[in-house]
């Protein structure tokens, strides 16, 4: 099976780039802003013109969607998978649990035994977490636990994904009973 990464060129259409939450790596690693929060900007339709807007030639942005479709590989997890993981793994072996978002969303619901990141904590954290076979991200709908398990994936923790949906998907497809915002 041939990589899809490596037909990308300057005519490569973005949408056609498997890439999940493109709006969010367009303006985090390129400076495009979502559409949704200013549709008067133009949204590049290829690969050249995200180039141009970047203000990058097209061989850097190709070179930096590679890497980024290389580290979004299986980087999602599906509430179901989660949940079978956590039944699988040994007491030793659960994963860590993540949770990247707001503590007052924190104090609203959480998947038991997760830890609610601070900035405060994450150095001193991070060690642990490379040394981690699994490391769950989790917000509230999956973007910002993605953009989390990115970073964490550039900082050497390999085995970081996010869950899909994040605990909102979580409380209807797994624990129904769970308080949702």
């Amino acid at each position: 099976m041939q990589d899809p990464a490596a037909s990308l060129n300057g005519e490569t259409l973005l949408a056609s780039i498997a890439l999940p939450h493109a709006a969010l790596v367009l303006d985090e690693l390129f400076n495009v802003p979502p559409p949704q929060l200013f549709p008067e900007a133009v949204v590049p339709a290829t690969v050249a013109d995200l180039a141009a807007a970047a203000g990058l030639d097209v061989a850097a942005v190709i070179s930096r969607i590679k890497v980024i479709l290389r580290m979004s590989t299986g980087i999602e997890i599906q509430p179901q998978d989660l949940l079978q993981l956590l039944a699988a793994s040994e007491l030793a072996d659960q994963p860590i649990l993540l949770d990247v978002r707001e503590p007052w969303e924190y104090e609203i619901c959480q998947l038991a035994g997760s830890l609610l990141l601070s900035d405060q904590d994450f150095p001193t954290l991070l060690p642990k977490l490379q040394q981690a076979k699994h490391v769950v991200a989790i917000c509230h709908h999956g973007v910002r636990s993605y953009s989390a398990a990115m970073y964490l994936r550039q900082h050497g923790v390999a085995g970081a994904t996010s869950l899909v949906g994040g605990v909102d998907l979580w409380a209807r497809t797994v624990a129904q009973g769970m308080a949702r915002y």
